[in-house]
C-alpha cells in the first residue's frame, strides 16, 4: 500500500511537473506565435515597399534608356536584339527588333573584326571605345564608337549584352578635316618666305619653318630645333644684329604683351633689314603661346629710302617752280595743290583741299569748256587749253592749262593733273599787239593818203604858184603893174590855203592815241568855251541842253570833234534864219549826241564821201576836206560810231556816240 501511495504521489508530482512545463511551453509559443504574427506583417509591409520601390526604379530605368541620347541596345549572347532605344532605331532606321542584328548592319569589310570583339566582349566582360562602319536600312554609313558589357544572372552566368553606341561620323569628318587642314598649314608654313617661329607657353620652340633657318643663318633643320628654348634662338637674333637691346625688345613681348604688333625694323650687322611681327596664341582666352614671323626688307628698305629721296627732290621742285601743279580725284576734288597755283588762284592749299575748282574759279561759259576737257581726261586723253577764271580776289586772269589723266600702279584711273600757265599779261600783250598793228595799219593809210596829198593835193597849189610867178615876172617886164597885182592877190589866196592844208594835215596826223591827258571831261563846259571862241554869224543860232553828261576823253579831241562839226554846219548854213541844235541821250555804257541844222543838205550818195580826208562838196576858200575826217578819227579812237541824215535843202543831222 505504502508503495502503491508512493507511486502515486510520484506520479501526481510528475503529472504537476508535466502540467507546470505545459504551461509555461503555452506561454512561450503564445509569445512566440504573437512575435512570429508582428514579423509577419512586418514582412507584408516590407514586401509592399520593395515592390513599390522596384516599380519606381523600373520606371526610372525605363526613362534612362528611352531618353538616352546615344542608341542603346541589348541583345542575346547569339546577336539578336532584345531591347533598343529610340536613338538606336533613329540611327540603324529600324522600326523594330524583330528579326534585326547588329552583325547585319556591319560592313562587310569589319565584320571579322567585330566577332572578334565579340568574343573578347564575353571573356572579359566589357570593351570601351570600339570604333565600327555600319550601314542602316536606308542604305546611309556611318562612324560609330561602341561601348559594350555583360549581363549576367544570379548564379554569375553571361545572359545577354548590352551597349551604347555613339555616331562619330561628323566628328571623323571634321577631324580628318583638320587634319588635313593643319598639313596643308605646315605645308604653307614650311615653304613661307617668311621665317616663323612657334612657341609654346613654357618658350619651347613647337615649329620652325626653313626659312627663319636660311633668315638668320643657322646651320641645322627646323626638326633638331623643336622643343629647344625659343630664349636662344632670340639670343641669336641678337648678336646678328649686334644689339643687346633687339633682344629685349623680343623678350618683352613675351613678358607683357598679349596682342597683334608689328615692330621696326631690325638691321643686322650685314647690312640687312627685318621685319618682325608678334602674334599671341590663345585657347580658350588663355595664352598657349605665340608665333613670331620675319621677314628680310632689305630691298624694300633701300627702294623705300630712293623713293623718299626721288619724293623729297621732286616735291621741292614742284612747291617751288613757277608753274601751278594741280591734282585731283575723278571728281575733281583737290588732292594737291603747290604753293604757286596756290598764289596764282588766291586760296591757301587748305581751302583748296577737298574743294572743286571749277566750282570756285570758273564762269559759267569757262565751265563749259573745263567740262570738255575733264571728259576728255576720263577717256584717257591729255591736252592743253586757256581758261578765263576769276581768282578770290575778284580779279579775272586767263589761265593756260596743260591736263593729263593720272593712273595708280594698276593702271586705274584715279584722276588728272593739271599744269597751269598765267597768261593774262601775254593776253594783255597780244591784245597790245592787236592794238599796235591796226594802228600800223591805220598809220600805213595815212602815209598812203600824206603821199596823195603832197603828189596832188600840194602839187596843185604850187604848180599854180608858179604858174603866177612866171606871169608876174612877165607883166612886170611888160609893165602891166595892174595884172601883176592881181597875180599877187592870187599868189597870196593859194598860199593860204596851202597852210591850210598843211595845218589841216598837222591836225589830222596828231590824232593817233587817246593821249597822256586822259580825264572826266563836262560836256556842258567844253560847248561854252567852244562857241565863245567860234565866230557865229547873226542869222544863226546855236541851243543844246543845260546839262550835259560827263565823259572820260581827251579834252582837246572833244573840242575839236564839236568845233569841226558845228563849224561844218555854220559853213554850209544857206538859210536867213539859221538853226543848230545840239542833243544828246545817255545809254547805258554809252551817250549818243546829235548836231542838226536846217542848212543846204547833202545828198544821200554823198554820205560816205565826206568823211574821207581831202573830200568837199563845197569849193569855198574855207573848205579843206580834212574836218569831217578829223571828227570820224576821233569818235573810232574813243570806241563810237558816227553816222548823218539828211534830205538836200532841208538840213542834215550828224549822229555819234562815245563811251562813257
Amino acid at each position: 500500500m505504502d508503495d502503491l501511495n508512493k507511486r502515486l504521489e510520484v506520479l501526481e508530482r510528475s503529472l504537476a511537473r508535466e502540467r507546470a512545463a505545459r504551461k509555461q511551453a503555452e506561454s512561450i509559443l503564445e509569445e512566440k506565435s504573437l512575435a512570429l504574427f508582428k514579423i509577419s506583417e512586418d514582412l507584408k509591409s516590407s514586401n509592399q515597399q520593395l515592390q513599390e520601390l522596384l516599380e519606381q526604379k523600373n520606371i526610372e530605368l525605363q526613362g534612362v534608356f528611352t531618353n538616352i541620347l546615344d542608341a542603346y541596345v541589348v541583345i542575346d549572347l547569339r546577336g539578336r536584339i532584345l531591347k533598343m532605344n529610340d536613338a538606336a532605331k533613329a540611327l540603324f532606321a529600324a522600326e523594330s527588333k524583330e528579326g534585326f542584328r547588329i552583325i547585319d548592319c556591319i560592313l562587310p569589310a569589319y565584320r571579322s573584326h567585330a566577332l572578334a570583339s565579340f568574343k573578347t566582349l564575353i571573356h572579359q566582360g566589357s570593351f570601351t571605345n570600339y570604333v565600327t562602319q555600319v550601314v542602316s536600312k536606308d542604305g546611309k554609313e556611318r562612324t560609330v564608337q561602341v561601348n559594350a558589357s555583360i549581363i549576367v544572372n544570379s548564379k554569375g552566368k553571361a545572359i545577354a549584352a548590352q551597349g551604347i553606341a555613339r555616331d562619330i561620323t561628323a566628328e571623323r569628318k571634321a577631324a580628318r578635316a583638320l587634319t588635313e587642314s593643319e598639313k596643308r598649314l605646315a605645308t604653307i608654313v614650311q615653304n613661307l618666305n617668311q621665317g616663323i617661329l612657334i612657341e609654346d607657353e613654357n618658350r619651347n620652340v613647337l615649329l620652325v619653318n626653313d626659312g627663319f633657318c636660311e633668315l638668320f643663318d643657322l646651320d641645322t633643320t627646323p626638326n633638331t630645333l623643336t622643343n629647344t628654348s625659343a630664349q636662344e634662338l632670340h639670343q641669336r637674333i641678337a648678336q646678328l644684329s649686334d644689339k643687346p637691346e633687339v633682344y629685349k625688345v623680343l623678350e618683352s613681348k613675351f613678358v607683357n604683351a598679349r596682342i597683334p604688333e608689328t615692330g621696326e625694323p631690325l638691321l643686322l650687322k650685314d647690312g640687312r633689314h627685318f621685319e618682325y611681327s608678334f602674334l599671341p596664341i590663345t585657347v580658350d582666352e588663355h595664352h598657349k603661346g605665340q608665333m613670331w614671323s620675319f621677314s628680310d626688307v632689305t630691298l624694300e628698305q633701300n627702294y623705300q629710302r630712293g623713293l623718299r629721296a626721288q619724293k623729297d627732290k621732286y616735291s621741292s621742285i614742284i612747291a617751288n617752280m613757277n608753274l601751278g601743279l594741280l591734282e585731283v580725284d575723278t571728281q575733281d576734288r583737290v588732292l594737291m595743290a603747290n604753293h604757286s597755283f596756290c598764289e596764282m588762284s588766291g586760296y591757301s592749299e587748305s581751302e583748296l583741299l577737298g574743294m572743286q575748282p571749277s566750282k570756285i574759279l570758273l564762269s559759267t561759259e569757262s565751265k563749259k569748256i573745263f567740262q570738255k576737257h575733264h571728259e576728255q581726261r576720263e577717256q584717257g586723253e591729255s591736252d592743253s587749253y586757256e581758261l578765263k577764271v576769276k581768282i578770290k580776289n575778284g580779279e579775272t586772269r586767263h589761265w593756260l592749262i596743260s591736263g593729263a589723266p593720272n593712273y595708280n600702279v594698276m593702271g586705274e584711273l584715279t584722276g588728272s593733273i593739271g599744269i597751269h600757265l598765267d597768261i593774262t599779261e601775254l593776253k594783255r600783250l597780244e591784245k597790245q599787239k592787236e592794238v599796235l598793228l591796226r594802228d600800223l595799219e591805220k598809220r600805213n593809210q595815212q602815209l598812203n593818203e600824206y603821199a596823195h596829198i603832197v603828189s596832188h593835193d600840194l602839187k596843185s597849189p604850187l604848180h599854180n604858184v608858179s604858174a603866177l610867178i612866171s606871169w608876174t615876172r612877165d607883166d612886170i617886164q611888160n609893165h602891166a603893174l595892174e595884172a601883176a597885182q592881181d597875180n599877187l592877190i592870187l599868189m597870196q589866196e593859194t598860199i593860204e590855203k596851202m597852210d591850210s592844208l598843211i595845218r589841216g594835215i598837222l591836225q589830222y596826223s596828231s590824232i593817233s592815241n587817246l593821249g597822256e591827258n586822259k580825264k572826266t571831261v563836262a560836256l556842258s563846259r567844253v560847248l561854252k568855251d567852244l562857241l565863245q571862241m567860234l565866230f557865229i554869224p547873226e542869222n544863226i543860232t546855236i541851243s543844246y541842253p543845260d546839262h550835259l553828261p560827263s565823259v572820260r576823253a581827251d579834252a582837246t579831241h572833244l573840242q575839236q570833234l564839236f568845233q569841226n562839226l558845228i563849224g561844218n554846219a555854220i559853213n554850209h548854213m544857206d538859210k536867213e534864219d539859221g538853226r543848230i541844235i545840239i542833243d544828246c541821250l545817255e545809254n547805258k555804257n554809252t551817250v549818243q549826241f546829235s548836231i542838226s541844222d536846217n542848212g543846204m543838205g547833202i545828198k544821200e550818195e554823198h554820205f560816205h564821201k565826206i568823211f574821207e580826208i581831202f573830200s568837199s562838196l563845197s569849193k569855198t576858200k574855207n573848205s579843206t576836206g580834212i574836218g569831217l575826217s578829223i571828227v570820224k578819227k576821233i569818235v573810232e579812237l574813243y570806241g563810237g560810231k558816227i553816222w548823218l541824215e539828211s534830205k538836200l535843202g532841208e538840213g542834215t543831222t550828224f549822229y555819234f556816240t562815245l563811251k562813257k
